[in-house]
């Protein structure tokens, strides 16, 4: 819980990423207050596959995790979806299953997350049809290790990020 104040002390924007396991008991108890967004990672749309690749039943189901980002937002937090898996886990076709979800969750912006540019056709997939749609990409943004494309579909934010290393493989960037 100090974490989040001490770090408010010297940074502008503290984000959280959190699996939502104890995130409602923080945003009543205020230990997360500094914090202004919020990063839920999800392995699949599908709550006993989520569970399976987080190997604990402890993670937040569909309803909880709805209720969980109601709630972030009244206490003025932004929340997206963290997608953090490869795509045998949710499939060639099935970004606008991706949209659908966030939607049903209140969340209007999701990160697809992949560990190299060249390893996610699907993302590429994606962005061609985009390309052939006419859309355009809103954005792109990138560090030493990463790159991010966003898009805007079907009125959710899709951010494509590549990272070739973890921060932490390589220390604070």
């Amino acid at each position: 819980p100090a974490a989040a104040f001490m770090l408010s002390q010297r940074f502008d924007k503290i984000v959280l990423t959190t699996n939502g396991v104890n995130l409602v008991k923080c945003l009543l108890d205020g230990s997360i207050d500094p914090v202004k967004h919020i990063n839920i990672s999800r392995h699949a749309i599908d709550d006993s596959l989520n569970q399976d690749v987080f190997k604990t039943t402890s993670i937040p189901g569909r309803d909880d995790l709805a209720k969980m980002i109601a709630l972030a937002e009244m206490h003025g937090k932004d929340v997206r979806l963290n997608v953090v898996s490869g795509e045998e886990m949710y499939g060639r076709e099935h970004l606008l299953d991706w949209v659908e979800f966030a939607h049903s969750m209140g969340v209007n912006t999701i990160s697809f997350r992949t560990d190299s540019e060249l390893v996610l056709d699907f993302v590429h997939e994606y962005e061609q049809r985009f390309i052939r749609e006419g859309r355009k990409t809103t954005h792109e943004t990138g560090c030493p290790v990463c790159i991010s494309r966003w898009y805007s579909y079907h009125g959710v934010n899709l951010a494509f990020k590549y990272s070739m290393t973890e921060p932490t493989d390589v220390g604070p960037y």
